[in-house]
């Protein structure tokens, strides 16, 4: 297992206007899993490419296990970059394909072949290895990649976007095999993403940036509940933002007054509540009422919107078992320990 930092990394390129990455500092824990979430464009790419050697950065550093590896080749590094598109060499057969890195370090047969056939049985690919990848679904692509890459035992295993290309059902297979290896196997994994829910289901830690720049580190339960920004927020998720003046442990907003929980400082505030924290009418405290205006069956759940007055309307995700309709009057309660305050940046 290897200990990561990244130490005040920053990655600017010439004709660029920012900096791709910019003063990104890091921890990452021997063995853990850590997931960079950002839109396109914010540099999460750019950072697994600096850990993986293929990128030398302006300024900052990299350390494993707490010694620098800038001056390390990226072969030497033990740091293996698997991409979305799987890259297996059209000419080769998959035993070839997986085996490719440990000819090129120069091991004898015997011992890729059975390097090959060990590693091709923990990605579910054992009888395949004469296989060409033409004759490759996508998901059995996926894996001869991951397979290519863990053969070689690297200390640090790199994901940027890898189940993107992939159908739901395969993404949810994927995902359960690199959980269930990266266990196994001991690995410190970095996946990049923009979706949030793979965020959730692959990490322990999720990063976000944006545009270059680190905005929150935090496990993903915590970022979901209490992001620390309105942008975090919104990205992570689908928020109802509630504005209003705070004094005390209150907040006057055009839904009326409204108590909560979290400390933070009086003044403007904006509120941020998740659509299934909101309850139908269940106490006086923190209810309000609105008009239905669309209701969607979602399976195990209605998603609805309420409007309250001319311009404020609150997203609630609630039971199937109601029967709630477009028209209907409702009441709803705002939970006070589920309104999270946020800055309005970023």
């Amino acid at each position: 297992m290897t200990h990561i930092l990244l130490r005040a990394l920053t990655k600017r390129y010439p004709a660029a206007p920012s900096p791709a990455v910019c003063g990104l500092t890091l921890d990452i824990d021997a063995g853990e899993r850590m997931a960079l979430l950002g839109p396109s464009g914010c540099g999460k790419t750019t950072v697994l490419k600096l850990i993986a050697g293929l990128l030398e950065p302006t300024h900052g550093d990299i350390e494993f296990d707490g010694h620098s590896v800038l001056a390390m080749p990226a072969e030497r590094r033990d740091a293996v970059l698997m991409f979305q598109n799987h890259l297996l060499f059209p000419h080769l057969s998959v035993g070839e394909n997986v085996g490719f890195g440990l000819r090129m370090r120069g091991e004898s047969g015997p011992v890729i072949r059975a390097r090959v056939a060990e590693m091709l049985n923990q990605v579910q690919l054992a009888g395949f290895e004469t296989r060409r990848p033409r004759e490759l679904s996508g998901g059995q692509s996926q894996r001869a990649a991951l397979a290519r890459a863990l053969v070689l035992q690297p200390r640090v295993l790199l994901l940027d976007e890898p189940f993107s290309n992939l159908d739901a059902h395969l993404r949810d297979d994927l995902r359960a095999l690199v959980l269930d290896l990266q266990r196994r196997l001991g690995l410190t994994t970095i996946v990049v993403t923009h979706d949030q829910q793979e965020a959730v289901m692959l990490a322990d830690r999720v990063a976000v940036l944006f545009d270059g720049q680190l905005q929150q580190v935090a496990p993903p339960r915590e970022l979901y509940t209490r992001p620390a920004s309105l942008g975090i927020a919104r990205f992570f998720g689908n928020p109802n933002v509630i504005r209003g003046l705070k004094r005390g442990a209150v907040v006057e907003t055009a839904l009326g007054a409204l108590r909560m929980c979290h400390p933070s400082p009086d003044g403007a505030v904006a509120l941020t509540i998740r659509p299934e924290r909101i309850r139908l009418a269940d106490g006086v405290e923190n209810t309000v009422c609105g008009e239905v205006t669309h209701s969607a069956y979602l399976g195990t759940h209605l998603r609805l919107t309420l409007r309250l007055g001319t311009d404020t309307t609150l997203d609630v995700l609630t039971d199937s078992t109601h029967d709630i309709r477009p028209g209907q009057a409702l009441r709803v309660t705002l939970p006070a320990e589920a309104l999270w305050p946020v800055i309005e940046s970023a």
